[in-house]
């Protein structure tokens, strides 16, 4: 939070900008909101309601096999981002999950079974940042 703080970024009126940040706050506030830890809350009310049994919230650098990588090209050179420790993540990227996984979640998220109708609107407002492009937010 120190190093969210310390790069401040303005975002005009009416505009928006991704922040992992945002994650990471949310996090917090479902550890207090719910008073259990942010790794026992999604557990119980995702991961076994939703029956996702081969996705889980990483403790330890260690990415249970297997798993695709993903690939970004720094400086000209390509990085292996499998290799980063996803438990420094907290809230904004240590979910691992399978593509069976995923794909029951799209489902079941898509198909009303996880959103109330209102929250779904919401989750498929989205603002438009080009001409050709539309970002939900």
């Amino acid at each position: 939070i120190r190093f969210a703080e310390a790069m401040p970024q303005e975002v005009p009126l009416g505009t928006w900008s991704y922040s992992n940040t945002n994650f990471l706050f949310l996090a917090i506030i479902i550890e207090r909101a719910s008073g259990q830890a942010y790794k026992d809350y999604i557990e119980e009310n995702f991961m076994y309601k939703f029956n996702l049994k081969n996705t889980y919230i990483a403790t330890t650098s260690d990415i249970r096999s297997p798993y695709n990588h993903g690939y970004v090209t720094i400086n000209g050179t390509q990085l292996d981002l499998a290799i980063r420790n996803p438990t420094v993540l907290f809230g904004c990227g240590d979910v691992i999950s399978t593509l069976y996984d995923l794909t029951n979640w799209v489902r079941l998220l898509y198909g009303g079974e996880v959103l109330s109708k209102e929250m779904m609107k919401e989750l498929l407002h989205y603002v438009p940042t080009t001409e050709n492009e539309k970002i939900y937010i």
